[in-house]
């Protein structure tokens, strides 16, 4: 088990997992192996969210505004680098996974509440919602890099 502390989202991220452990609140699957945090998935959303000078309650904001989007709300993390993200269910819950919709080459349903997701590198992470839903998310991910997003980049 690799621990990052100071773990970065960057455009190698490809889903933050929540975890219950005594230390560990995260795992980050990620291009380059799995990593494992202290902060939670929202504390690192932050963190990302600010390097793009705004807070994560700011871009929610604007999505919403924007898009008309009020639930599930995608996130563009840093629409200069590419990097968005949507929650599989309310980021208040606590088993809220965050995908990152660059990396999915694929989404299979398991059954009605389940569903496996594979990233363009074949790792694969299965989610206890359905393939409506995850499908739903994509889509809202892509309206939003489309009105946030650099087109050029998007191709």
């Amino acid at each position: 088990m690799l621990e990052m502390t100071d773990y970065q989202i960057s455009r190698s991220t490809m889903a933050l997992v929540p975890i219950a452990h005594e230390r560990l609140c995260t795992k980050i699957i990620d291009r380059n192996g799995i990593y494992y945090s202290t902060q939670t998935a929202k504390e690192l959303l932050e963190l990302a969210c600010y390097d793009d000078g705004c807070t994560m309650d700011g871009k929610r904001k604007a999505v919403t505004y924007t898009l008309r989007i009020n639930q599930k709300i995608p996130l563009p993390i840093n629409p200069r680098k590419n990097i968005y993200a949507f929650p599989t269910t309310s980021p208040d819950k606590f088993d809220c996974i965050w995908i990152f919709v660059t990396h999915i080459q694929g989404i299979i349903s398991i059954d009605k509440h389940k569903t496996l997701i594979r990233f363009k590198n074949n790792e694969k992470l299965i989610v206890h919602v359905s393939k409506y839903i995850i499908e739903e998310q994509q889509k809202r991910t892509t309206l939003c890099m489309l009105r946030f997003g650099d087109i050029d980049q998007l191709a």
